[in-house]
């Protein structure tokens, strides 16, 4: 434990004198607030996962759009174009099609799956009033956006 003062705790009202943590609950703090960093990061990998398939997503729209305009020019072209190609054609949007519903299911599941672990992560730092209150200062009572502050250990 570092040798940084505690910050003193704002008792709610109807506690005068918050007695200091035990090392039973200490331990719960930081190992809660472990589980809370290995959480973080792994939103964070979920974020940039997501998105990846965002970006790939778009590309693959992009590509989409540029194939069906291609179709469309040579479709004004029909003596030129042979019937085998357009199929061809049709088969590649068929498939890049595909691939854009997966990508868009894919990263559904996974902003599904972001907001699940936000949601366990704050009810597990809600269920321990010592880890409570210290938590709440370094997050800002709920902001899970402020997790990078340092936690204060005796």
């Amino acid at each position: 434990m570092s040798d940084s003062p505690r910050m003193p705790l704002t008792p709610p009202d109807e506690i005068s004198i918050l007695e200091p943590p035990t090392d039973e609950e200490r331990l719960a703090n930081q190992r809660l607030m472990e589980e809370v960093l290995g959480l973080k990061l792994r939103v964070e990998s979920l974020k940039k996962l997501s998105q990846e398939i965002a970006q790939t997503t778009a590309e693959k729209k992009a590509e989409l759009l540029a194939t069906c305009h291609v179709i469309e020019e040579l479709n004004k072209l029909p003596d030129l174009l042979s019937k085998s190609k357009n199929k061809a054609l049709t088969r590649k949007i068929k498939k890049i099609q595909a691939e854009l519903k997966f990508q868009d299911q894919r990263n559904a599941t996974l902003t599904a799956e972001i907001a699940d672990v936000e949601a366990k992560l704050l009810q597990a730092l809600m269920q321990n009033p010592v880890v409570n209150n210290e938590v709440k200062k370094h997050i800002g009572c709920g902001n899970l956006e402020d997790w990078n502050r340092p936690v204060l250990k005796e």
